[in-house]
């Protein structure tokens, strides 16, 4: 909102562009509230559809031009035209085939976005495809000096302690994670029964989306937990936070130092390990598969 009422200012309607919008393009809807030109694209046909929907419910779709005139859709209500503030939902297509075209002003009418934005799914994994769609979007449909929400991702980490296997016992645990869990990753909620082992806060890796990682590689890091309780690690839990430091935008509170996210992907060791309050866990974040995993590595000879 800061950033659609500073560029207000300068004299014509912000161009607003959300990615994966899903069945309700909620932040292009707000923003045409708000007195910007939103776009909304959606690579699913079903969900693109509702979408359209949701504009239509709101009174907010887009008015064509066609030959000189207004496509004028006001039957039922003021007249509107094809500068107002409005919400279009694109044909369904990648995110990454979108390209601006100065004579195509059906998109971000013939120029590039002031503001692009795609929510970040803390409690999902993070997919390859999330990364280069922010990438993409960066380099080619926003316009130099405007805003990208999220601008930037934090991975955190824990290690913890859960027993869902059997009689959730630690002998249970013990039996069968190397035989049925061992690598084994699951989307989990806190009240789940996991005990977080080391503290919440840790930043293990951040994820700038407004530079593209270098050619050939993806993000990747190293790091180490400090143990604050006492018990048995069967897993290490990650989530992703969406980082505003970029932006003028004020980051949510942050969690307590001991406290799991609602959501969270939890990656199961290939065998459970006693663990102590002092000590220490070696871990690594990487990209398999399309998708962010983390698991143990060994600890750096002293």
């Amino acid at each position: 909102e800061q950033a659609i009422q500073r560029l207000a200012i300068k004299g014509r309607a912000p161009r607003v562009l959300e990615l994966a919008c899903g069945p309700v393009p909620l932040f292009a809807i707000c923003a045409a509230r708000r007195g910007a030109r939103a776009w909304a694209q959606e690579s699913i046909p079903e969900l693109q559809e509702l979408a359209a929907q949701a504009v239509r419910d709101h009174g907010l779709e887009m008015v064509s031009r066609r030959q000189g005139f207004d496509q004028n859709l006001g039957f039922f209500g003021p007249a509107r035209k094809a500068e107002d503030p409005a919400v279009r939902v694109l044909k369904p297509i990648l995110s990454t085939s979108l390209k601006v075209n100065s004579s195509d002003l059906k998109f971000l009418d013939g120029a590039k976005a002031d503001i692009v934005v795609c929510k970040l799914e803390q409690g999902l994994p993070l997919g390859e495809d999330y990364l280069d769609m922010m990438w993409h979007a960066s380099e080619q449909l926003l316009e130099r000096g405007g805003v990208l929400v999220p601008s930037a991702i934090v991975i955190k980490v824990a290690a913890v302690q859960w027993l869902p296997f059997a009689d959730g016992s630690v002998a249970a645990a013990r039996l069968l994670q190397r035989r049925i869990g061992a690598g084994f990753r699951v989307q989990a909620s806190a009240s789940d029964g996991i005990c977080a082992l080391s503290s919440c806060d840790k930043v293990a890796m951040r994820i700038d989306l407004a530079v593209r990682w270098p050619e050939g590689d993806l993000p990747s890091a190293d790091g180490f937990l400090d143990v604050h309780t006492d018990g048995i690690c069967t897993a290490l839990a990650f989530w992703q936070e969406a980082d505003f430091a970029d932006c003028d935008i004020c980051n949510e509170p942050c969690k307590g130092p001991s406290e799991l996210a609602d959501l969270m992907t939890v990656c199961f060791l290939h065998q459970p390990q006693d663990v102590k309050c002092g000590e220490r866990v070696c871990f690594r974040l990487g990209f398999s598969e399309h998708q962010l995993i983390a698991s143990l590595r060994p600890a750096a000879p002293l």
